[in-house]
């Protein structure tokens, strides 16, 4: 069991869900079709899934590869990475970067040249204030 962060429109739709289902029992997403909770995750696929990656032209996926493309996703726009292991049910970032590591934006893959860069400008710097110094 972990928190989560959601989104406004996460938030919103899950409102909207509890309306009818919150007092009906243990599940949250009904098929709407039959009005009865889904009990396999191959139900929702059959009844939803499908239909609706059809209706926005995209091939078919497993459900689960939801979850690669928020990892996906936030890694190639530079989030925090213990954040973003954290809500994905990570101990630590070890996961995150082995399979999300190439994501993860030029700026982050220099960290080390960074490094030496504020380094030699901080020495730069203290040995220009020698040089004043001594004039």
């Amino acid at each position: 069991m972990r928190d989560v962060e959601l989104s406004r429109d996460a938030l919103d739709a899950l409102r909207q869900q509890k309306e009818l289902t919150f007092l009906a029992g243990d599940r949250v997403f009904w098929n709407p079709k039959t009005g009865a909770p889904w009990e396999t995750d191959q139900q929702i696929r059959r009844t939803s899934w499908t239909y609706l990656l059809k209706k926005a032209g995209v091939r078919y996926r497993n459900p689960y590869q939801v979850r690669h493309t928020f990892a996906s996703h936030h890694v190639s726009n530079g989030c925090n990475l213990w954040w973003l292991a954290k809500q994905m049910g990570h101990e630590t970032i070890e996961m995150i970067i082995r399979h999300y590591g190439k994501w993860i934006p030029n700026g982050g893959r220099n960290l080390g040249e960074k490094w030496e860069n504020q380094n030699t400008a901080g020495d730069n710097l203290k040995q220009q204030r020698k040089t004043a110094d001594n004039l």
